[in-house]
């Protein structure tokens, strides 16, 4: 259980087990949930905006979790199984241009997009701004650059 869950729009939810696992999860195929500290968000029935600070460890027991749900390739979550997924998920993250985007700031920003379904994220604060406008985000849901 949670110490504090919210569902919000677009089957995503929002999920706080403490200072560092703050994180908006998706329940819907292709898209992504942002792993980490998720410091603020904003959601209405179309948009869901929200700040984060990655953090690795977070991200590396997230992945590896999700990978965990493909029981063609890890059916028993045996010991074995839990090992090979955390390799993978130490593969992924160090290799893959999507993690290392994520890792690259010490903030980022994320745009979900509900109709079409569509991630834009990781973002520096002026992409950010420039999605909002461009996909026309009410000015309620916008949010501040984070001090850095």
């Amino acid at each position: 259980m949670s110490d504090e869950d919210e569902q919000l729009s677009g089957g995503y939810l929002y999920r706080n087990e403490g200072p560092d696992t703050k994180e908006l999860l998706s329940n819907r195929d292709g898209m992504a949930s942002i792993h980490g500290r998720v410091v603020r968000y904003r959601y209405n029935d179309n948009f869901i905006v929200a700040v984060q600070h990655p953090v690795y460890a977070e991200y590396h027991a997230g992945v590896g979790f999700e990978l965990r749900g493909d029981l063609r390739k890890y059916p028993t979550n045996s010991a074995a199984e839990i090992a090979a997924s955390e390799r993978a998920a130490d593969s992924l993250l160090t290799h893959d241009q999507q993690y290392q985007a994520i890792f690259a700031h010490k903030t980022n920003y994320w745009l979900i997009v509900h109709q079409p379904a569509k991630v834009y994220g990781p973002l520096t604060y002026s992409q950010y701004v420039q999605q909002v406008r461009a996909l026309r985000v009410p000015e309620e849901l916008a949010l501040k650059a984070e001090p850095e």
